[in-house]
């Protein structure tokens, strides 16, 4: 029997601030999407993330565009129709985040890791 392991690790910088909202059922959760740099140059590949609860109530503040980011999480896709047209929707549901570093005009900040077993609540 094969084992099917979904998880998947991402380095990139922020395309926009993380925006924060919340669910009809009161979960909190926040979307970002960062720049990835492919393998051949000038290569990139731009990802949609989420993140879901008092993690993401934690980190939002701090996800700012241009910001460099390590997210660990699984892939997620979403079907859904549109105007009639079937759409699909790629994501990566983040259980991690690291920050490595500021954007171009604002300052670093201490590599900080957060997630829901460390958040102090």
């Amino acid at each position: 029997m094969a084992l099917d392991y979904n998880h998947v690790g991402l380095c990139g910088r922020l395309t926009r601030d993380a925006e924060l909202a919340y669910s009809s059922s009161g979960v909190a959760y926040s979307k970002f999407s960062i720049a990835v740099n492919g393998w051949k140059e000038n290569d990139v590949a731009f990802v949609n993330c989420v993140m879901f609860g008092k993690s993401a109530e934690a980190v939002s503040k701090w996800l700012t565009r241009g910001k460099q980011v390590i997210v660990n999480g699984s892939w997620s896709q979403s079907r859904y129709e549109k105007d009639g047209q079937k759409q699909t929707r790629d994501s990566v549901n983040v259980n991690q985040v690291q920050l490595l570093s500021g954007g171009a005009d604002k300052p670093s900040l201490p590599q900080q890791q957060f997630d829901d077993e460390q958040i102090p609540f």
